[in-house]
């Protein structure tokens, strides 16, 4: 029990989402990273039960990093929880991309008259997921530095 207790006291303690954000707020972009690797997994997740279309996915969880990053100094501590300021960015880039993809689709149907079908395959997690995770991570990470 002692020497428990002692390797607990000798971890270096994480950085909660509130601090990451702050860092954020400040153009940190190991910040960012941190965040992004803590929460991208949850991102992902919403967004493709939302749109179930992988591509569009991940191309939204993107967006929604890219907006965390440029409206970290307006996040508000006394207006929720960092979890719950994120799931609502989500959820609203989500929405918005859905509705997007079903305006385009009522356009197209329009002009030639036909259904168009969403020939997405449905998503099933396999072992890419982790691979694929750390390119959307590269991604973010990248069109950060060319800013």
């Amino acid at each position: 029990m002692e020497a428990k207790r002692f390797l607990t006291n000798q971890q270096v303690p994480e950085s909660t989402a509130y601090e990451l954000v702050e860092r954020m707020a400040k153009q940190d972009q190991q910040a960012l990273q941190e965040f992004y690797d803590r929460y991208n997994k949850l991102v992902f997740s919403l967004v493709l039960k939302v749109l179930n279309c992988r591509t569009d996915a991940e191309e939204v969880t993107l967006e929604v990093f890219w907006q965390v990053w440029q409206q970290a100094t307006q996040y508000k501590e006394t207006r929720g929880s960092v979890v719950a300021w994120l799931v609502m960015i989500t959820r609203s880039r989500a929405i918005d991309r859905r509705r997007s993809r079903e305006r385009s689709s009522n356009t197209l149907y329009l002009i030639d008259n036909t259904n168009i079908i969403d020939s997405s395959p449905d998503y099933v997690y396999n072992p890419e997921e982790n691979f694929y995770s750390s390119q959307r991570r590269e991604a973010v990470l990248n069109a950060l530095s060319e800013m």
